[in-house]
C-alpha cells in the first residue's frame, strides 16, 4: 500500500503506538524545519481527497503547494517545493 498517512495526534492517542518525546530526544533532532511541511501535505490531500484538485502531473501538485504556503506568507524556492 502507498500513500498511507497517519496524523501523529492519532497515533499519540493509542498507548502501544505513543510515540516517547522528552527534551533529549526533541535536541537530537537538529533544527527544525524553516516550512511546515506537514500541513502543507495535509492541505493538498485533502484538496485531492475532496475532489477539488485532480493533478495529471506532478507540477500541479507543486504549483498546489506554492499556493499553499502563499497564503501563509511563506514563499520556499522551486526547488525547495521539489
Amino acid at each position: 500500500m502507498q500513500g498511507l498517512h497517519f496524523h501523529r495526534k492519532a497515533l499519540d492517542a493509542v498507548p502501544e503506538l505513543a510515540l516517547s518525546r522528552n527534551s533529549k530526544d526533541a535536541s537530537a533532532r537538529g533544527r527544525p524545519p524553516k516550512y511546515n511541511w506537514e500541513a502543507a501535505n495535509s492541505a493538498v490531500w485533502g484538496q485531492i481527497f475532496r475532489g477539488d484538485l485532480k493533478p495529471k502531473m506532478l507540477l500541479q501538485v507543486e504549483e498546489a503547494l506554492r499556493e499553499y504556503f502563499a497564503q501563509a506568507n511563506e514563499e520556499p524556492s522551486e526547488a525547495v517545493i521539489r
